[in-house]
């Protein structure tokens, strides 16, 4: 009976107990849903639908064509029927004016002014494109600023309508010219050769105007020697050709220092006829 209970006993506490056996498995179950987690939320699906906006340039001048091109990718591995988006032109319209110019390349796409909207399927893999342009009006007459930007109606988009991806909008700005001003002309030099001849178009000298005016103020204007009309001739020996002889400066110094010795040989003459005239009375 002793050995019988020993072995009994034995038997007992070899058993695991039931309730350590159940936590042992809730732990384990716990533990690996716990590193499923992560795995799961990296796993949840991105945007099926790819949009990308583009313009043909950043910047024009008054007159210039903008033209725009929106291309919308099915990148998921399903097809997406009805896909639809809008392009909101109320940003230009103020620069410029809508050409009315829109075509799809697979789908349909319309305008009711400001909006520009598309419809269509797209298969999983492909892509269709809608191009569009708009001409820039005068300068002025807006911000200068043709911001646009396309919103998808569906969720699964890069381009959802709280959607600040940069592939959805571009902003062309206008660029004015400045207009260079005019020189002015320069002014014209002053004929020196004009202004001496005292606008005396005749041909004369000026003279008759300076004696008006100097008879009008009572002052007799003096003439120039030798001039015909006015006073002796020179070389008359009178005391008008006075002026003359000092105006003709070194001239008039040989005249004089002539006319010394002209006088000195004249008494040198008379000295000796003299002299003579009294040698035949002494004989």
């Amino acid at each position: 009976m002793g050995y019988t209970r020993l072995m009994g006993a034995r038997r007992r506490n070899s058993r695991p107990p039931r309730l350590l056996g159940a936590l042992t498995v809730l732990a384990t179950a716990i533990a690996t849903v716990s590193a499923a987690a992560p795995a799961f939320a990296l796993s949840a699906p991105g945007p099926d639908l790819e949009i990308t906006k583009t313009a043909s340039t950043a910047s024009v001048e008054p007159g210039d064509t903008v033209t725009y091109t929106v291309t919308v990718k099915n990148v998921g591995t399903v097809d997406l029927p009805g896909v639809r988006f809008t392009d909101d032109l109320t940003d230009n319209l103020d620069d410029a004016v809508y050409d009315g110019d829109a075509v799809a390349s697979a789908g349909k796409v319309s305008y009711a002014e400001p909006e520009l909207s598309y419809v269509g399927d797209i298969r999983a893999g492909q892509s269709a494109t809608v191009t569009y342009s708009v001409t820039v009006g005068a300068a002025g007459t807006g911000d200068g600023s043709l911001r646009n930007s396309v919103v998808a109606e569906s969720t699964r988009s890069n381009c959802a309508a709280d959607s600040h991806d940069e592939k959805c909008m571009v902003t062309p700005v206008v660029v004015v010219q400045a207009v260079p001003e005019e020189p002015s002309s320069p002014m014209e030099p002053r004929d020196e050769a004009a202004d001496d001849s005292g606008g005396n178009s005749s041909g004369g000298t000026g003279d008759e105007g300076t004696e008006e005016e100097a008879a009008e103020e009572g002052v007799a204007k003096p003439q120039a020697p030798g001039a015909a009309g006015h006073g002796p001739a020179a070389g008359t020996g009178t005391h008008g050709s006075l002026p003359q002889l000092a105006a003709t400066g070194i001239t008039g110094e040989r005249l004089w220092l002539l006319g010394g010795v002209a006088v000195a040989l004249a008494a040198a003459g008379a000295v000796a006829l003299a002299a003579t005239r009294d040698r035949r009375r002494n004989h």
